[in-house]
């Protein structure tokens, strides 16, 4: 955390609800009296395009996090993820969901998965990678993937004591199908614990 700010780097692809997801933030922060300031910098509203949210909670004078200085990222996807490396430093914590969603362009040449996970493995970072969709997906579905990184978010323990789960749990219960985002976030909130304690093995560490 720098100084009195955390800074948290929201980023994805259009679709998959990453506004929504930035919402939520705001709503608990607000309920919970916690200063916050967001910017989308590259919010595109066609399916597919990149999205980048920056929040900044506590005494920021300014939404757009500095180059290397955002203590989170989350990253919806993977590609995407990478694409805001730029922002990281060692010690940043790098939440990723595993998925890569393929461009509408054709004859695209994308980077593999697995290139992706050695190359953040050899550089140092502090990646855990999720698979969101299949947990979005068991919740009952796909669309809840945002919720399913949410609750890795509040997970990481990085947020500030006042933003706990329960703040989280009673905002997320009054959305759109509430009980189906609340599973998907319970879910995302349980496999970070298990894959941090060592419970079940995260795809970086299924590598060879």
């Amino acid at each position: 955390m720098s100084s009195d700010v955390l800074n948290i780097l929201l980023t994805g692809v259009g679709g998959q609800g990453i506004i929504t997801l930035a919402k939520v933030i705001g709503r608990v922060s607000l309920n919970r009296g916690v200063n916050i300031l967001m910017a989308e910098t590259h919010g595109m509203s066609q399916r597919g395009g990149s999205v980048v949210v920056h929040v900044r909670l506590g005494n920021a004078s300014y939404p757009l996090i500095p180059k290397g200085l955002a203590d989170v990222i989350l990253g919806l996807e993977l590609i995407e993820t990478f694409r805001v490396l730029d922002y990281a430093s060692r010690d940043t914590i790098i939440i990723a969901n595993e998925g890569v969603v393929r461009p509408a362009l054709p004859n695209i040449k994308m980077p593999s998965r697995d290139m992706l996970i050695r190359y953040a493995r050899d550089s140092g970072l502090n990646v855990v990678y999720l698979n969101a969709r299949e947990l979005a997906e068991r919740a009952g579905d796909p669309i809840t993937l945002n919720m399913v990184m949410l609750g890795a978010l509040v997970a990481s323990g990085v947020l500030p004591d006042e933003l706990d789960i329960n703040a989280f749990k009673n905002v997320i219960i009054s959305l759109p199908m509430g009980d189906i985002n609340l599973r998907a976030f319970e879910y995302g909130y349980d496999a970070f614990h298990r894959i941090v304690s060592g419970d079940i093995r995260s795809l970086q560490d299924a590598l060879p």
